[in-house]
């Protein structure tokens, strides 16, 4: 598969909604080893932090880490093949960020979706489609597993 990006709109790719509906069965795997049931009502009392894990922080990771670090990175190693070497570079410093917040094999398994983030950034050219996907898998993780608030 090429790394050429698309010249349609992100809502009309099919891999977009693919990567929407993988998740799918990562938070059913995920909610099966769980002990809980999915909770919504951390997000109705604590609205605040709802809005920053789920919106604000994925956007200011999209913007630091796909539009600042992964496009510096592209412009010294242009992408060749579908997961770029700066795509991966880019998904090793997301996950080494999140060591400092989880457990280090929850940390390491940013890594995988962040390689997805990291494809629509470089197939759409810009951060709208990994900034929502990103969102949207924050939402289900968080809806499994609430935050410590």
């Amino acid at each position: 598969m090429s790394s050429a990006p698309l010249q349609k709109p992100w809502y009309l790719d099919p891999l977009f909604w693919w990567m929407q509906a993988a998740a799918l069965p990562v938070w059913g795997v995920a909610l099966a080893g769980s002990s809980g049931q999915p909770n919504l009502g951390w997000m109705m009392l604590h609205p605040g932090a709802a809005v920053s894990v789920l919106l604000l922080w994925p956007l200011a990771e999209e913007l630091l880490f796909r539009a600042g670090l992964q496009t510096w990175l592209l412009q010294r190693w242009p992408a060749h093949c579908w997961v770029s070497r700066a795509n991966v570079i880019t998904s090793l410093c997301f996950a080494l960020t999140h060591y400092w917040l989880q457990p280090g094999w929850l940390a390491l398994a940013v890594f995988f979706p962040s390689l997805l983030f990291g494809v629509l950034r470089e197939r759409h050219r810009g951060v709208t489609s990994s900034t929502l996907l990103h969102c949207s898998y924050n939402v289900g993780w968080f809806m499994l597993f609430p935050p410590l608030l």
